[in-house]
């Protein structure tokens, strides 16, 4: 597990499991692992009621519309926000202990373009002396996931999950690999590739139908 988590964030060349085959039970379903589109607008829309009294719920949106780490969430300061050029600099994050380190590879310190109804959002977000604009940690946002996704009636899923909802929105609608991988701060786009390998299938077999319809009217 270790060399596959450290090939994944660059820490070394080359994976060393490569050649490794694996026994046992199945994974978990593809489909468990983010939200569907109309899920993750109810979700969003359960957050941006409550954001304002619980910055567990201001985590959810950031994390939907920008498909940041819960460690990057939890780092980011008003003066991480460039709202004229409506981008969002990630260049530290939170780890479990709760202590602020720099990102472990080159990759995840990016700057990604942000949408304007996000960027409305964090102008309302008051903090003193530039703090962290999430204080809750990663147990506390989660068991909101949780109780929020079973009032809605929705899939329940992690945080990270909504990382995942993000990266497969943009994909699914065609944004190109190459740059879904860039805004999630991946150490390859194999990784990202790898991933979501079920939704760039989907899309194949779109273009290969396209590409049949069009040969056949030739």
């Amino acid at each position: 597990f270790f060399s596959i988590r450290a090939y994944a964030e660059g820490m070394i060349k080359r994976d060393l499991t490569i050649r490794v085959k694996t026994v046992g039970l199945d994974g978990k379903d593809s489909n468990m692992k983010f939200l569907e589109l109309d899920e993750m607008k109810k979700l969003e829309s359960y957050a941006y009621d409550r954001y304002l009294e619980n910055d567990a719920f201001l985590a959810m949106i950031i994390s939907i519309h920008t498909g940041l780490r819960f460690g990057e969430v939890a780092a980011l300061r008003q003066s991480d926000i460039d709202y004229q050029h409506k981008e969002l600099s990630v260049t530290k994050t939170i780890d479990m202990y709760g202590n602020e380190r720099k990102p472990q590879t080159k990759n995840s310190i990016r700057k990604i373009k942000i949408d304007d109804t996000l960027l409305d959002t964090l102008k309302l977000i008051e903090t003193v002396d530039d703090d962290y604009m999430v204080k809750s940690n990663a147990q506390r946002v989660t068991w909101y996931i949780h109780s929020a996704t079973k009032e809605l009636g929705i899939k329940n899923v992690t945080f990270h999950a909504l990382r995942h909802s993000h990266a497969s929105y943009l994909t699914s609608r065609g944004i190109a690999i190459q740059y879904v991988s860039e805004r999630l701060g991946h150490a390859d786009v194999s990784i990202t590739q790898q991933v979501y390998s079920h939704l760039l299938k989907s899309l194949r077999d779109q273009e290969e139908d396209k590409t049949i319809f069009l040969l056949n009217a030739l």
